[in-house]
């Protein structure tokens, strides 16, 4: 044999080789997510930073704010990392932005005491550097803390910082916001007129603006304000106006609280129809929410198992990537040497036939996965429809109860009362003792016919738990 030949055989292998192997290394292991894409830029531009500097400290806040919408221990470990940072460089911007994140995430987790410690620690900071609105941001999240744990007067103080900073910045929203916020916590602690002063220039802002959509929680609040005052008639105009926007939009949150104030104004009148008709609607309203709360609640398990099987999906693409470049650079080679050629092609039908048995499988997996989700679908829809009938058919049962207590009330109790009161205007008139003794007799008797009456409404109530008109038709009238 040649020697020039074998030398020439040698290079034609390792040059195939070298073609086979490039891109095994050129090949990526997994596809991230947009957020773990933004954590992975924002990592490389760390690895080219010097730790300490004030572009290291600022990535690392960026970070951990990125990880706040879906992992708290991890926004929680790169934002201490840029607090303990700044604080040992003497940053205090990157100290402001650390504890506004820290602040945040001990919220989440309703660590109240803590998170209103970090907000405190913030606003100082941004006071100090004139950072106006992170120093009105600080504020109105430590009075929002303050709301949820009911301290009221701390969290008014709080959000009127708050206000005077937005107002003096001209931000229209943050500003409505506080007027809502303030003009609430006044309603909480029964100070209305306070209340009205504040909630009426959020609404003014509002109408300005042109912001018909946010109207509702406004007026439904003033509306609370003018029910404590006893202005029942002006808080009656101010709610319907809220339901009716609430209905336009179709925000059914509104549309239940606008429900129950008008129930609650509606019956402090007397005008127990229109408030029946509006408890009826709050419940309509609740209902839908509950409703719409499981959709959510499915549609949450829905996704979740999406991004499960796209995630499961990619790793598999990627595993199939990786198989399919083995076997490119395997048949490379193979063009190199016809010997080994059944080998490796039989080791190729080999692998295929896995990954084909294993994906009839995962297939096979998927499908009973799917078959169980349709199933639980199914099932909550039933609950569901159960549920709106019971709560409809209790509904008109309670009517109906109503409507006999009322016949009763006006053709049975009262004829015995009419009759004692009758009999007690003509006693004063009665000289002589025999038809006064008749009139005790009459008395005494009609108070054993009520008295009887009314044991017998008992006993119905305690055995049968309710009772009609025809229950009673057996009692003496």
């Amino acid at each position: 044999m040649n020697p020039d030949i074998g030398k020439m055989k040698k290079l034609f292998l390792y040059i195939v080789w070298l073609f086979g192997i490039l891109p095994l290394m050129a090949q990526t292991r997994h596809a991230a997510s947009a957020p773990q894409k933004k954590i992975d830029s924002l990592r490389s531009v760390l690895e080219t930073s010097r730790a300490g500097d004030t572009t290291y400290i600022k990535v690392l806040n960026n970070i951990g704010k990125v990880y706040l919408s879906f992992d708290d221990a991890k926004a929680m470990e790169y934002s201490q990392q840029a607090l303990l940072m700044s604080e040992v460089n003497q940053y205090p911007r990157g100290s402001m932005v650390s504890n506004m994140n820290i602040g945040r995430i001990l919220e989440k987790q309703r660590m109240f005491d803590k998170s209103i410690a970090c907000y405190q620690k913030a606003a100082n900071l941004a006071q100090k550097l004139s950072y106006f609105k992170e120093y009105a941001y600080a504020l109105h999240s430590m009075g929002g803390i303050y709301f949820n744990k009911k301290e009221y007067p701390q969290a008014l103080h709080a959000y009127q910082q708050a206000l005077e900073v937005s107002e003096s910045l001209h931000d229209t929203e943050e500003i409505i916001r506080l007027l809502n916020n303030i003009g609430y916590s006044y309603v909480l602690i029964n100070e209305s007129d306070n209340a009205l002063i504040y909630l009426e220039k959020a609404l003014a802002e509002k109408e300005r603006l042109n912001k018909t959509e946010l109207f509702p929680t406004t007026l439904n609040n003033i509306a609370i304000c003018y029910q404590r005052k006893k202005e029942y008639h002006k808080a009656i105009a101010l709610s319907l106006r809220s339901l009716q926007i609430a209905q336009q939009y179709k925000q059914w949150i509104r549309i239940k609280e606008a429900s129950l104030t008008l129930s609650e104004l509606y019956a402090a009148i007397d005008d127990y129809k229109q408030a029946f008709y509006y408890r009826s609607l709050q419940v309509e309203a609740t209902d839908t929410l509950f409703s719409d709360n499981q959709t959510q609640t499915i549609a949450d398990i829905s996704t979740r198992y999406e991004v499960a099987q796209k995630e499961e999906h990619i790793a598999h693409l990627t595993k199939e990537r990786h198989l399919q470049l083995t076997i490119f650079g395997l048949i490379s080679i193979l063009l190199a040497s016809l010997a080994i050629l059944f080998y490796y092609q039989k080791q190729r039908h080999q692998r295929l036939i896995q990954l084909l048995g294993k994906r009839n499988e995962e297939i096979e997996e998927q499908k009973k996965e799917l078959k169980l989700l349709n199933d639980t679908l199914y099932s909550v829809n039933q609950n569901l429809e159960e549920l709106v009938i019971r709560r409809t058919q209790d509904l008109q049962k309670q009517n109906e109860q109503l409507r006999e207590y009322a016949f009763i009330n006006s053709h049975k109790l009262r004829l015995y009362v009419s009759r004692l009161q009758g009999l007690l205007n003509i006693m004063p008139f009665e000289d002589d003792s025999t038809g006064f003794n008749q009139l005790i007799d009459h008395l005494v008797t009609s108070t054993e016919e009520l008295d009887k009456l009314t044991r017998e409404i008992s006993r119905l109530l305690e055995e049968k738990g309710g009772f009609d008109r025809h229950d009673l038709s057996d009692v003496k009238e």
